[in-house]
């Protein structure tokens, strides 16, 4: 039986029995509840279903880091007066969207408190040397809570497309730059507009191929096949 995000085995079923009970992934940053019947011997019961929300953090700034990218849990640490959330992605490229965004969401999450708060830079680095930094101070923070069920998020308001266009277009080129094809995307945040405090520290590993080629070689009435990846 398929019910809202959940699915219920077997349908049917005599004398005593097990009901599995299975949920889809809660992409929603608001917690969803689901109720099913069981009924036999003239007895009807209710089960209620109460799925957790969302934990992840969101970024949307052109090209979005969706939950489907991370490769390993969000950590997260207060070091002093600092706070650091790290977690891993995974993507082949970073493309501007149509829609002029930098949102951040659940921001609830990281555990601070948010009072004039400022999405002050972003700096790209690959083996420890910089590939590049985008300063955002010019533009205006806002925390907006439980905006459209997605949790509590902190955007830049008033972001340019020339501004997301730099963004993107530099992280491509820190891409091409880094000799590993990995790199740290950090973004520095004033949670009470005065000194940067959090950071959101993404680990970029970066998958793909420059370019690949087959050679053919005759020894002996034998071909062999050899692919070479550069």
């Amino acid at each position: 039986m398929n019910k809202a995000f959940i699915t219920v085995t077997p349908d049917t079923g005599q004398n005593n029995g097990t009901l599995s009970v299975s949920a889809d992934k809660n992409e929603n940053y608001v917690s969803r509840h689901a109720t099913f019947k069981v009924e036999g011997g003239g007895i009807t019961k209710s089960v209620s279903i109460e799925q957790d929300p969302n934990p992840y953090i969101y970024i949307d700034c052109g090209y979005i880091f969706s939950n489907a990218n991370i490769q390993e849990p969000y950590r997260l640490n207060h070091e002093g007066a600092i706070t650091v959330l790290t977690f891993d992605v995974k993507f082949a490229n970073f493309i501007l969207s149509s829609r002029h965004l930098f949102i951040i969401k659940n921001v609830s999450s990281l555990q601070v408190e948010f009072n004039n708060p400022v999405i002050s830079s972003i700096d790209i680095t690959s083996d420890g040397q910089s590939l590049g930094n985008i300063t955002l101070n010019g533009f205006t923070t806002e925390v907006v809570p439980n905006s459209e069920d997605e949790g509590t998020v902190l955007s830049i308001i008033d972001i340019t497309p020339a501004k997301l266009s730099e963004i993107v277009a530099k992280i491509n080129s820190a891409r091409d730059a880094s000799t590993t094809g990995g790199m740290k995307i950090a973004i520095f945040i004033k949670t009470t507009g005065t000194q940067d405090n959090l950071v959101i520290l993404i680990n970029v590993i970066y998958y793909y191929m420059k370019k690949s080629f087959i050679t053919v070689s005759r020894d002996s009435g034998q071909i062999d096949i050899i692919l070479k990846i550069d």
